[in-house]
């Protein structure tokens, strides 16, 4: 976070469930960036956005590995 200027954020996150009797996992990263130039109002609504874009994307991921049962992390 550079205050003044934008917001960035990266994370690894892990997703997880059962395939028959095991426990399988998919590990992916994401990092995003939000301008935020003006006040700190400005500054907490890149915040949001990031955080929002980063649920968007698990989600999707998750739906997808569900679906195409395909163990590989999609790009943002």
């Amino acid at each position: 976070m550079w205050p003044g200027q934008f917001v960035e954020f990266a994370a690894d996150w892990r997703l997880s469930r059962l395939s028959g009797d095991r426990r399988i996992g998919l590990t992916c990263h994401s990092q995003f960036t939000e301008l935020a130039l003006g006040e700190d109002a400005t500054m907490l609504a890149s915040q949001r956005q990031v955080i929002t874009r980063l649920a968007a994307q698990i989600a999707t991921q998750a739906r997808n590995w569900v679906r195409d049962n395909r163990d590989v992390c999609a790009a943002p």
